[in-house]
């Protein structure tokens, strides 16, 4: 898995934990006390999810754990945990969490879409995508879009491109602004020769979205195949503005060379 998909994945599925909002609860307490438990659960959740935040995961692990002596029923806090231990690299801890917490709670999307993530982390795609349907099937779960784009990159990983692709369009049809989810689509029809679909989700990407490194190198090469020679050289200049130090624009000096070498010739 690449650094660049890691970071992403963290900073939208499991720091998604420091914005949970708790529902449905599972306590075994008197009702005049239930009211009460749930507003400490509530405070303790989001003062742990502040610390995990703030990269203090051991103080984030300390009120957990102090909840749970008191609310050992707490989905959420062990949802939690799952995603602070595989933070630190300790993926058997972070599996126990998961799966006491699913115990507690099955239905929870939430718990289930970082669960995923974690199997996703350890290459066992396909635990992941079976957590990931899971997660997919509540229609009111906020961040469903999220779980679509997450089974097409598992798919991609499986090599099962058309499932890959059918994915990442359920997650465009549930929320049309996701830019990153475009650009995936445009290097799968790359790499495919489907140059005019390539082109369609890059024109709307451009006409809704900003530019970055990725997006300028994936339309340098759309222009590239399809002899768009002004594009190319368009695209070239603003990724040689704007991001000269990255990646993208060494790939970009090397395809520039290949194409000179080959006119040579």
């Amino acid at each position: 898995m690449s650094t660049k998909f890691l970071n992403t994945f963290l900073k939208i599925l499991l720091f998604s934990a420091s914005l949970i909002t708790i529902t449905g609860c599972i306590y075994h307490a008197d009702n005049k006390n239930t009211q009460e438990n749930t507003i400490r659960e509530e405070e303790n959740i989001q003062l742990a999810a502040k610390y995990l935040v703030a990269n203090q995961p051991l103080k984030a692990i300390s009120r957990l754990e102090k909840l749970l002596s008191h609310s050992p029923f707490s989905s959420n806090a062990y949802g939690l945990l799952g995603v602070i231990y595989q933070q630190q690299g300790e993926f058997a801890l972070a599996e126990k969490n998961f799966e006491k917490a699913l115990r507690l709670n099955p239905s929870s999307s939430e718990i289930r879409n970082n669960y995923g993530a974690m199997l996703y982390t350890n290459k066992r795609f396909k635990e992941a995508a079976r957590q990931f349907h899971l997660a997919s099937q509540n229609a009111y779960y906020k961040n469903r879009d999220r779980v679509f784009e997450n089974l097409g990159k598992t798919y991609l990983r499986m090599e099962k491109m058309q499932k890959a692709v059918d994915y990442y369009k359920h997650a465009l049809r549930l929320n049309s602004e996701r830019s990153d989810v475009k650009l995936s689509l445009v290097k799968i029809f790359l790499q495919q020769k489907n140059l005019s679909e390539a082109e369609r989700y890059y024109n709307d990407f451009l006409a809704r979205d900003r530019e970055s490194a990725q997006s300028l190198w994936l339309g340098i090469q759309l222009a590239y195949k399809m002899n768009y020679s002004d594009k190319l050289t368009e695209y070239g200049n603003r990724l040689s503005k704007h991001y000269a130090g990255s990646t993208e624009y060494i790939k970009y000096q090397n395809l520039i060379s290949s194409k000179m070498q080959s006119n040579d010739e």
